[in-house]
């Protein structure tokens, strides 16, 4: 048309460049940030999310069971865990890829351990010490961390895990089951 209307825009730009870099190093217009820079959003990455993983897995596992003409699958206790786990340096994108993968080579009617990427598979134990360790942790949780570290690296050999733990070789058993560890 050739009036001239009102409207009210909101716009939501997003990067994963560094943008205040990018002014510096005049790639980016100084203006252009200052209009765009109101209100600055940062979600957290996905390996700080929490069981928000396993929903958003359920939500792709669902999607891409629709897109390939499948019956709905389920994600397994243990594929699960290795889903908490990873590190998901590749963020939701990530995720969403080892999920179509996952639906893609599943024969029946679960995802399991095997069917994720090498890399989700290979997912060491969660570190005993973080950048953001959770406040005031239960004897319980580092007890289950510690047992989980040293049963990777001892390669799940349950009798050299309790060798370096100095327990009875009985016991990390009672412990895998109490704390509902897989190995």
């Amino acid at each position: 048309g050739n009036e001239e209307k009102s409207v009210d825009v909101r716009i939501i730009a997003a990067t994963n460049r560094d943008i205040v870099g990018a002014i510096k190093e005049k790639e980016f217009r100084e203006d252009l940030y200052h209009r765009l820079n109101v209100m600055k959003l940062r979600p957290a990455p996905l390996n700080e999310r929490g069981d928000d993983v396993i929903l958003l897995a359920e939500h792709f596992l669902e999607e891409n069971c629709q897109d390939l003409g499948r019956s709905q699958l389920k994600i397994s206790a243990e594929a699960q865990q290795k889903l908490l786990s990873h590190k998901w340096p590749g963020n939701v994108r990530e995720l969403e890829n080892a999920l179509e993968r996952a639906v893609v080579v599943a024969a029946d009617s679960e995802i399991s351990v095997d069917h994720l990427p090498g890399v989700v598979r290979a997912t060491d134990a969660q570190p005993l010490v973080t950048n953001e360790p959770p406040p005031n942790p239960s004897m319980e949780v580092i007890e289950r961390a510690y047992i989980e570290f040293v049963l990777t690296s001892e390669g799940g050999n349950k009798s050299k895990a309790a060798e370096v733990l100095g327990i009875d070789p009985s016991t990390p058993y009672r412990k895998l089951n109490r704390y509902g560890i897989e190995v």
